[in-house]
């Protein structure tokens, strides 16, 4: 039997987090990646990469239909951790007419290293009575040394 597929083949990934901190503690240590392609039951070889750069880190790969998600744990084809970083999901499909193809997604951040956060004030105690003595207190808050935001508290409330 003879076929005719006219039909222009396209696909998209998506995922449900761009960043994951794989460190096992049950909070975003994955991404379920997301795939959709023209006639997925048709597909006759699927491909989809992670890629540091242009090294293939990990790769799921197979024959005919193509599944709707895959989920990445932040490891690598030899089932050890990846390092923290920058990645990028690549998706291929062919097809048997000879038609191909991709889409990409990017950046994807492995990041294990929790935000640190700290507080400081200026002084424990003030008493905002106007008098001129310890009317005002700073409050320093420092994120991870990404920057800080400083706070001084007066009489009524006001921030300055």
């Amino acid at each position: 039997m003879i076929g005719i597929d006219t039909v222009v083949k396209q696909s998209s990934l998506s995922a449900d987090t761009m960043a994951i901190s794989p460190n096992g503690d049950g909070i975003q240590d994955k991404m379920t990646l997301s795939i959709s392609a023209t006639a997925m039951e048709s597909v006759q070889d699927w491909q989809l990469a992670i890629l540091a750069g242009q090294e293939r880190v990990m790769e799921w790969k197979g024959t005919g239909k193509v599944p709707q998600t895959i989920i990445w744990e932040g490891i690598s084809l030899t089932r050890l951790p990846v390092p923290d970083g920058s990645y990028a999901a690549i998706f291929r499909a062919e097809y048997p007419n000879g038609d191909s193809t991709e889409a990409s997604l990017g950046p994807l951040i492995v990041d294990r290293i929790a935000p640190q956060a700290t507080v400081s004030l200026s002084r424990l105690i003030f008493s905002p009575n106007g008098d001129g003595i310890n009317d005002t207190m700073r409050i320093e808050q420092d994120f991870s040394g990404q920057g800080c935001v400083y706070v001084e508290l007066g009489r009524s409330g006001s921030v300055f």
